[in-house]
Order: C-alpha cells, then sequence, then structure tokens
C-alpha cells in the first residue's frame, strides 16, 4: 500500500490516505491511524477501475463511519491521485440499493464538485 501524506475531516480530525491496487480494482482507503495492514484502522474506502483513461467508482461500502468527513478526505484523495495519474475523469453510477439514501449521496458528490446527472426508467 502506498501511503498518502497525512491529512485532515473538516472537523480537525487526523486522517491518513492510502492507495491499494490489486490485479482489476484501485482502492483508497482512509485510516483513523497510520497502518501498513489493509483492513486495520480503516473508516472509509472507494473501490474504483480505470476504463479508457479514466477512474470508474464501482463500489464505496458504507463501514459505519459515515457523515464524520472520510468520506470527502477519500473523495479529495482519488481526485488528486487521477490527476497525478493523468485519468481524464471520474464517473460512478449509483445503484438501486442506493435508493433509500439518495439525497446524501446526491449532496456528498455535489459537495464534491461533481456533476450529477440523475436518469429515471
Amino acid at each position: 500500500m502506498k501511503a498518502f501524506d497525512k491529512t485532515f475531516t473538516k472537523y480537525g480530525v487526523e486522517a491518513y490516505p492510502y492507495y491499494h491496487k490489486d490485479d482489476v480494482y484501485g482502492r483508497i482507503i482512509v485510516k483513523s491511524l497510520p497502518s501498513d495492514d489493509r483492513d486495520e484502522n480503516t473508516v472509509f474506502r472507494i473501490i474504483f477501475k480505470v476504463e479508457h483513461c479514466s477512474v470508474h467508482i464501482t463500489d464505496i461500502p458504507l463501514i459505519g463511519c459515515e457523515n464524520k468527513g472520510y468520506g470527502s478526505v477519500a473523495m479529495r484523495t482519488l481526485i488528486k491521485h487521477s490527476i497525478n495519474k493523468g485519468y481524464l475523469g471520474i464517473t460512478g453510477l449509483l445503484s438501486y440499493r442506493d435508493k433509500d439514501h439518495i439525497s446524501r449521496l446526491i449532496s456528498f458528490y455535489a459537495k464534491n464538485s461533481f456533476d450529477i446527472k440523475l436518469f429515471f426508467a
């Protein structure tokens, strides 16, 4: 795992973002304390795939540390990582299982400067 610089949440809490890649997926992992163990002290995780010179977010699993600023730390790290790698954009889709918290997700992506397009079938 590659460690990024220590940063802070909007509440002033220390956060330690890391990048991990396996054969298919990349992960931005935010930890409450520094650790090279992928699961130890993890408070937030973004899972993504690089497709056609762009990052596609495949999942942001809920692990019980929501609404504490860790998601924004992870998203800022993903954006910086994508810029440094020369990727052309970041995309993602909301799934049907997200329907119960769609307004919270729209707010999260909007405050992190994402353009949101909703399509209803």
